[in-house]
């Protein structure tokens, strides 16, 4: 008589066929809620460090002028103590906390990667690594330029973009997969409307990797996640010029 009892009692502990498939539905159903949610989660951090990655570049940027005279560097072509030209990378690189060893001008810090970025620096990669594209904001081509002596071309003074808080400084930028991963340390007026007249996909200067938009930091070192068709608009506009945001000048 137990026996039975105590059998009973397995038995109806058991689970059924059709409990454990609703078990089993449950569970698909909160894994394909859940893991897009993680995807989205883990895809707005990755952006945000983006963002925190722009917003320390751009203070290197402002803090340049105080040691030259107040001149910032250029987007690509400054000297450096051996002779050669490099980019505003490397020409703000000191001003960079926890920089790494920069003995041969590689760049080591990822502040310089932007973390969405499919194609990422490896140990074999050869050189400096920077994913983020400079305006023509940091490219004189006025009188501004006779610290060079170098015509209409060279760096840019500090007071001579006319309005800090509209112009871009920094966005992210395409990276070159057939060298090291570099992306153009500048970019014009005219190149970026050719990317823009485009799609976010099929841009080679500017890169849209945060689901179509693109982030960037402007010349006041405020930043924003801009939307392809919001940059179209800004840098296509003819009143006020489009063009000034991008070159902080008015023509």
């Amino acid at each position: 008589m137990n026996l039975s009892v105590t059998a009973h009692r397995r038995a109806s502990r058991a689970f059924t066929l059709i409990e454990l498939l609703t078990v089993i539905a449950i569970i698909g159903i909160l894994a394909a809620i859940i893991i897009p949610t993680v995807g989205k989660v883990r895809n707005s951090a990755k952006s945000t460090q983006c963002l925190s990655n722009l917003r320390q570049i751009a203070l290197a940027i402002s803090l340049y002028p105080q040691d030259n005279k107040g001149f910032y560097p250029r987007g690509g072509s400054n000297p450096s103590p051996d002779g050669t030209l490099v980019n505003y990378a490397k020409a703000v690189y000191p001003y960079i906390p926890n920089r790494g060893n920069t003995a041969t001008g590689v760049i080591t810090n990822k502040v310089f990667v932007c973390p969405s970025e499919p194609l990422q620096p490896n140990a074999a990669t050869a050189g400096s690594v920077v994913q983020y594209t400079a305006t023509f904001a940091l490219e004189a081509g006025n009188a501004a330029s006779v610290a060079t002596g170098s015509g209409g071309n060279g760096p840019r003074q500090v007071s001579s973009i006319i309005n800090p808080s509209r112009t871009y400084l920094l966005l992210d930028g395409v990276p070159r997969s057939t060298s090291d991963l570099n992306c153009d340390s500048s970019c014009t007026h005219n190149a970026a409307l050719t990317d823009l007249q485009a799609t976010p996909t099929t841009a080679v200067k500017l890169s849209f990797r945060h689901n179509e938009n693109i982030n960037a930091v402007f010349v006041d070192g405020h930043t924003a996640k801009v939307s392809f068709a919001t940059l179209r608009e800004e840098l296509s506009s003819v009143t006020p010029n489009g063009k000034d945001r991008w070159n902080g000048k008015v023509n």
